[in-house]
């Protein structure tokens, strides 16, 4: 991720958190790489998720894709919140 970018996140939303008490990435980070990947899959609305939903195939990918971003922890947590 760039560090422009993720820098711009972070003056907007005053937040520095990071995803876990290990030292994963910022919670900033961890936005701008979901949004990479819904962008990347076509998701840019809610109709985009909900049409998502009945796609069994294409839900799995995007779900390992997100899943792949450090600091998910083992029971999607942050994923349930989408």
């Amino acid at each position: 991720m760039e560090d422009d970018t993720v820098e711009t996140l972070l003056a907007v939303t005053n937040n520095r958190q990071r995803t876990s008490p290990r030292r994963d990435i910022l919670k900033a980070e961890a936005v701008l790489q979901y949004a990479t990947i819904l962008h990347e899959q076509e998701i840019r609305t809610l109709d985009d998720a909900r049409v998502l939903l009945d796609d069994p195939q294409g839900l799995d990918m995007v779900e390992t894709a997100l899943r792949a971003v450090p600091g998910d922890g083992g029971f999607g947590v942050r994923r349930g919140y989408l």
